[in-house]
């Protein structure tokens, strides 16, 4: 468990939409209902740089989930920089602008994306070429960032990393800075409006792969935090 988490994806799903660059690239998320039991087979990511397609489908996430229209598409080998449900990663994804929503497919292309796929990359990909989830419908849009590209420059030192029981913080941030504590299913565990240099508790946190958030006046710095409790 504490070897796989050092080699975690760098990838984080993190909500920041306004402080971060700007992308031309949306990301959304998919829920599925797939009756496998993996939880890997609950969700997985796709992209878009279509302006109309990417209209299209935050019109339909303000529909009910109900009756919102499932995904359909071609797709391709390698998670694509972005196909991943938690820590997991697929070894194929959506081929960017070259999906769209539907209403009705036929059912050779209707499956799961790891009970299915996954598990047959050749026989999807190489002979079908398409994938049409039924269950699969837009939940939310996401801004994903390797946290290695926000800038830090040596304006934060976190220490230890990893951690257990609680972590240091520094930081040379000019002026009133925040700081939040995010899984990286994206929920916001711990919120400091105004961080001082000092000791953070982690002890009510499980093991796994944070990240911290820092936002000042004008940028946005993370960082990668490893929790392993004894």
């Amino acid at each position: 468990m504490k070897k796989a988490l050092l080699f975690i994806l760098l990838f984080l799903s993190v909500s920041i939409h306004q402080e971060l660059k700007s992308q031309d690239t949306r990301y959304f998320q998919f829920s599925t209902l797939c009756g496998g039991g993996d939880w890997r087979d609950t969700s997985f990511v796709a992209a878009l740089t279509d302006t109309d397609l990417i209209n299209a489908v935050l019109s339909e996430m303000e529909r009910p989930f109900e009756e919102r229209k499932f995904i359909i598409g071609d797709i391709a080998e390698g998670d694509g920089g972005f196909n991943f449900n938690g820590e997991h990663r697929f070894n194929w994804h959506f081929v960017t602008d070259k999906w769209q929503l539907a209403e009705v497919a036929v059912e050779v292309c209707d499956g799961c994306p790891f009970s299915n796929v996954e598990q047959d990359p050749d026989y999807w990909i190489g002979n079908i070429g398409f994938f049409c989830p039924w269950s699969s419908k837009p939940a939310r849009e996401i801004v994903l960032t390797a946290v290695d590209e926000l800038a830090n420059s040596g304006n934060i030192k976190v220490y230890p990393n990893p951690a257990s029981r609680q972590v240091f913080v520094q930081h040379s941030i000019q002026g009133k800075v925040s700081l939040e504590l995010r899984s990286l299913s994206n929920a916001r565990l711990r919120f400091v409006p105004e961080l001082r240099d000092g000791q953070i508790e982690l002890a009510n946190y499980p093991s796994g792969l944070y990240v911290l958030l820092f936002r000042g006046e004008k940028s946005v710095y993370a960082e990668k935090l490893i929790i392993q409790q004894n």
